[in-house]
């Protein structure tokens, strides 16, 4: 009997082995099933279910087999991780390959896959945990990007270019630079410190939490806070260097040279995290190990003079460090701590399109264009024996990158154009739809938002998470909410605006700006200003922003009050220049020049004391310098002055007006100034008395006849001096008006010769409008009575001589000049029967 049952596992196993051979999947689950049947302990008939299971995508049964069969399914980690990630639970498929020791190539590759859909780039996990702190390698390993260089290093069979595509791919997300996500050391920071400040909610909160999460211990919360102090400096710096200040190259020296001395005194003071910042200080000094000696960084901080005094005092050094820096230029440059990245080839469409997604995240727009039309024609010819609609469904994805990098360089219409071609071949990628309708509301902005709302439903389907990477998503989510801005659907947009910061809580300033401008839409321009002054006291890293833009809504509120006590409490960013401008400013239009004064008062004084530069003061300092001095307050304005004479030690001018102003307070200063001031140099050429005698206000004739002394007749009378500059005014001799050439000066001019010619005595109508008025008028009347009221025919009006011949004569105007008396409206009757 039981020789009988092994004859018919080992026939089944045949079918079996030849069902799986031939690709017949469920043929070969049927055997599968009949095997576990007669023997349910069965591993390789279990393994072959699972593995057809799979290949039928019923990625559901094979899950549900798996955690059904725990003994059966202990070598099956691959299996159940992977169906995993297939019904979207990469961090439940994460998981179960965590719990592997030691992970295999395929268990590797499907690792890196779930690290990719899960963005993890750049890992900062268990960062609070102290065991790991002392192991962490602090230039940030790259997850994603390590397990994919160690597969190519350490595999050798058929998938090596799908293994490059993968790797291209990651590197060009690595590569691309998202405008919404904070820096490592900024966002670490940030998330760190906030956590920090809500210590005693948060472990309240784990504390009674039903699942069982572990609270952090006093130990662990002290390296945090030690963590959070070592990193501040960091992340001011990541700000500073960032663009929001004006960074340049000289910058880079005095920053780096202050994170290590900051670096070195927090690792003496032995506070909790010194091997956190003893692992920094490492990995800063194996990035920017030449960075003191580097030719352009170097040179920069030289010639900057913000920086030449503070870090080197001593001229000798300044000039030996020149030499120094000169003879490295020579030799080599700095060496860039770049990564070892594998030198990946680009024969394949895929590669190449990666290669182009590389240049779009590092902005180079143009470059990457260029790529894209390169891509395009190999992919065609790759596939060009497919179908037609075929070759259009894989280009659809290079059309739209290409048409994105349009859209980037400003060339919209030609953007739109591709992007609504892609749409009308209905690609099956939603995730294609979704990117290609958002970047056409882009486009569309506040017009043609009906074809915007049509195109928004397909940018928002569900199952675009598993589909587009978190800022794809967010792009989307706030272009929706702009959406609803301008199609004037004020309650939808508040709800966008929630939803956006629940779901993105980093969005949280741009959800905030559409809150505000909503309200200002809707005439609740102070409800929008207290919104943003609410979120800015929440979030002080975008107190600048929210106050700036709650300014805005105040002003055109015309509350310039409000206004200006917002300016005035933006702590140290108040004394930047542009806010001392618009306060300056605000309070001139009030009236207010007490207080104008003192805002630039304080700032003079303020950049004194504290050395910090922003750029270019001059400006500001010579117009706080004309205000003072202007105002009369001469000690003020000598302030700025030597500001700007420390700027630039060669302005004469600068150097005259602060002469001038100590002359009114310190006479001895300004005497001890004065010479350094050019000397008067006078030719000896020049006569002294004719510069006093001419007059260079008056013009050069006058100038001329003033210069020659014209003694005064006997009989005139002493006058002023310079009376015989007055000229008297000449008076014109009117010229005879021209006669007509047949003018007779005898006979008499006709009377008529002004009236028009139907006006005159001997005109006659042409023939055919002589007898018009025959048969007109009422019936009765006659000629006579019709001749009346004729105006051609009335008699020349003759004036009667005035008694008073001083009288004035009225004037007598002609038929066309007379005016019509208007005639008085009759009083209606009351409505009376």
């Amino acid at each position: 009997m039981a020789n009988t049952k092994d004859v018919t596992l080992s026939s089944i196993y045949s079918d079996l082995n030849r069902f799986g051979q031939n690709q017949e999947y469920e043929k070969a689950l049927k055997a599968a099933n009949k095997i576990l049947q007669q023997r349910s302990d069965e591993l390789k008939a279990f393994h072959c279910k699972i593995v057809c299971l799979i290949q039928l995508s019923r990625f559901q049964d094979a899950l549900k087999a798996i955690v059904k069969e725990p003994k059966l399914s202990l070598d099956l980690v691959f299996e159940k991780a992977y169906c995993q990630y297939r019904l979207n639970q990469p961090q439940e498929a994460l998981k179960t390959l965590d719990l592997v020791l030691t992970l295999s190539l395929k268990l590797k590759e499907l690792k890196a896959q779930i690290l990719y859909r899960l963005e993890r780039f750049v890992s900062l996990i268990n960062i609070l945990m102290p065991t790991v702190i002392a192991l962490i390698d602090l230039t940030m390993y790259e997850e994603c990007f390590d397990v994919y260089r160690d597969i190519i290093k350490n595999s050798n069979d058929d998938y090596e270019e799908e293994r490059e595509t993968n790797l291209s791919a990651v590197i060009a997300n690595m590569c691309h630079d998202d405008p919404f996500v904070d820096t490592r050391w900024s966002s670490e920071y940030n998330m760190l410190s906030r956590l920090h400040a809500v210590r005693k909610a948060v472990g309240a909160e784990l504390a009674n939490s039903e699942n069982n999460i572990e609270v952090l211990t006093a130990v662990e919360w002290k390296q945090a806070a030690g963590i959070v102090e070592v990193l501040g400096p960091l992340a001011d710096a990541t700000k500073e260097i960032s663009g929001d200040s004006y960074p340049t190259s000289s910058m880079v020296i005095p920053i780096l040279h202050c994170l290590k001395s900051h670096l070195n005194v927090f690792i003496t003071s032995k506070k909790d995290g010194v091997m956190f910042a003893r692992s920094l200080d490492k990995a800063l000094k194996s990035r920017f190990s030449f960075y003191d000696s580097d030719p352009i960084f170097c040179p920069s901080m030289l010639c900057d003079p913000r920086f030449r005094g503070v870090l080197i005092d001593d001229m000798v050094a300044v000039n030996t460090l020149a030499i120094e820096v000169k003879k490295l230029s020579d030799k080599s440059s700095l060496e860039p701590n770049n990564r070892d990245v594998p030198q990946l080839r680009e024969h394949t469409y895929e590669l190449s399109y990666n290669s182009a997604c590389q240049l779009v995240g590092r902005g180079q727009y143009g470059e990457a264009e260029r790529k894209l039309k390169a891509t395009e024609k190999l992919c065609r010819d790759s596939i060009e024996e497919e179908d037609e609609g075929d070759i259009e469904d894989e280009l659809g994805i290079i059309k739209v990158q290409l048409a994105y990098c349009l859209h980037m360089q400003g060339r919209e219409k030609e953007a739109q154009l591709i992007y609504t071609a892609a749409l009308k071949q209905k690609p099956d990628d939603i995730g294609l739809v979704a990117i290609a309708s958002n970047n056409i509301i882009a486009i569309n902005r506040d017009q043609n938002v009906f074809d915007s709302k049509k195109k928004i439903k397909s940018a928002t389907l569900e199952g675009l998470e598993h589909k587009l990477t978190s800022r794809q998503r967010k792009n989307i989510a706030v272009n929706h909410c702009l959406l609803a801005l301008y199609t004037n659907q004020a309650d939808q947009c508040q709800q966008l605006c929630v939803r956006l910061i629940q779901q993105y809580p980093d969005m949280g300033a741009e959800a905030t700006l559409i809150r505000a401008v909503q309200l200002a839409k809707d005439g609740k321009s102070r409800d929008a200003a207290v919104v943003l002054d609410k979120f800015a006291a929440q979030n002080p890293e975008h107190q600048m922003k929210m106050r700036l833009a709650a300014v805005q809504l105040l002003l055109s509120e015309g509350d310039r009050k409000e206004s200006c006590r917002i300016l005035q409490n933006l702590s140290e960013a108040t004394f930047k220049p542009g806010i001392v401008s618009a306060l300056v400013t605000l309070y001139l239009a009030d009236g207010n020049s007490d207080a104008a004064s003192k805002v630039l008062k304080d700032a003079v004084d303020w950049y004194r004391k504290n050395k910090v530069s922003t750029g270019d003061l001059s400006t500001m300092w010579r117009q706080a310098a004309d205000f003072h001095l202007r105002s009369g307050e001469p000690a003020v304005a000598a302030k700025s002055l030597e500001e700007l004479l420390r700027i630039n030690p060669g302005d004469k001018k600068t150097l005259a007006q602060l002469v001038l102003a100590y002359a009114q307070i310190d006479p001895a200063k300004a005497q001890i100034l004065s010479k350094q001031l050019p000397p008067l140099d006078l030719s000896q050429t020049i006569d002294v008395e004719a510069l006093e005698l001419s007059n260079w206000m008056m013009k050069s004739k006058v100038a001329k006849k003033a210069a020659a002394k014209v003694e005064p007749s006997p009989g005139s009378k002493p006058g002023t001096p310079g009376d015989e500059l007055i000229q008297k005014k000449k008076s014109k001799r009117k010229r005879k008006g021209k006669l007509p050439k047949n003018c007779d000066l005898n006979s008499t001019p006709d009377p008529e010769r002004w009236l028009p010619r139907h006006e005159r005595t001997g005109y006659r109508r042409k023939k055919d409008r002589r007898n018009k008025d025959i048969g007109k008028g009422t019936q009765g009347t006659t000629t006579g009575t019709s001749d009346q009221f004729d105006i051609t025919k009335m008699p020349s009006q003759q004036t009667k001589p005035s008694p008073n011949p001083n009288s004035p004569v009225p004037d007598v105007s002609g038929p066309r000049q007379q005016q019509r008396k208007i005639q008085q409206k009759k009083k209606k009757k009351s409505g009376k029967w």
